[in-house]
Parts: C-alpha cells; sequence; structure tokens
C-alpha cells in the first residue's frame, strides 16, 4: 500500500504532487520495512526481559496460487541479540540501518532500484517450515468460524 504520487512543489511554488520513481519506492518500502522489523523486535525485548536475542522472518504476499492458496516469499531474516539493540540510537533515522548489522542477516536488494527480492527459504535452516506453518495458518479459518461450522 505504498503511494504512487507524493506532494511536490512546482517551479514557481504551487503545489502539486509527483510520480514516485521506482528507486524511491523501493527505499520507502525497505524504510517501512526495516521501522516494522524493529518495533518488533523491540518490543518483543520489552516482553521478555529473559531474552537474549530475537530472530525475526518477514514474509511477504506474492499474490495467490493457482489453487487459491496464499504465496508467501520471505524476503528478510536476522538475529538482534539483547545487547546490539541496546546500542540502537532509537531516535536516530540512522536506526534503520540496524536491519542490516543483525547477525545473520539476509535481505536480497535487486538492481539498481534496489527492489526488495525474496529469499530462497533453503538457504536458511528452518525457514521453509515456517513459510509452510504461516501458509497453514493463513489457509485455515478463524477458530470462531471453525467453531460455528
Amino acid at each position: 500500500a505504498l503511494p504512487e504520487r507524493v506532494p511536490a512543489v512546482t517551479p514557481t511554488g504551487r503545489p502539486t504532487t509527483r510520480r514516485l520513481t521506482k528507486t524511491e519506492r523501493n527505499e520507502l518500502y525497505l524504510g517501512w520495512l526495516s521501522s516494522n522489523v524493529l518495533a518488533t523486535v523491540r518490543e518483543a525485548l520489552a516482553v521478555a526481559p529473559g531474552l537474549a536475542a530475537v530472530t525475526i522472518a518477514v514474509l511477504r504476499r506474492e499474490g495467490l496460487s493457482p489453487f487459491g492458496e496464499p504465496v508467501l516469499a520471505p524476503v528478510y531474516v536476522g538475529t538482534f541479540p539483547r545487547a546490539m539493540c541496546e546500542r540502537i540510537a532509537w531516535d536516530r533515522p540512522e536506526a534503520l540501518d540496524a536491519v542490516f548489522h543483525a547477525e545473520d542477516a539476509s535481505i536480497s536488494l535487486r538492481g539498481r532500484t534496489k527492489e526488495l527480492a525474496p529469499l530462497d527459504p533453503r538457504d536458511h535452516p528452518g525457514l521453509e517450515e515456517l513459510v509452510a506453518e504461516v501458509r497453514r495458518a493463513a489457509a485455515s479459518p478463524p477458530a470462531e468460524e471453525a467453531d460455528a461450522g
């Protein structure tokens, strides 16, 4: 749900909108992903003081399979040790770059526009099983619907 257009100003100073370039859209998407990853990691460490680290995987919907099932592709994997998170300058925009410094961080940015590309789950132990489990959970009806049926 990224915007196609952003506010801008014409050379004469009048307000207008302009189309985002592909690079700008990809940077915006990466910033959105990074902020969500870091917020989730920070929350996990806050509610579980005994955790030494948080490993996080980001899955993106890639449409539907021919069978109507969601196609999920991992786009980020990383482990955030508590000690590293305690050193992040959370009030600075550069904090978003912490996703690249996570242990075993894996992200694929393709081409000149740095498009976020799916990772091969076979390259990461346990990731194939995680994707399969999330796919099964997404295909299952919510508990209320299952009880009513």
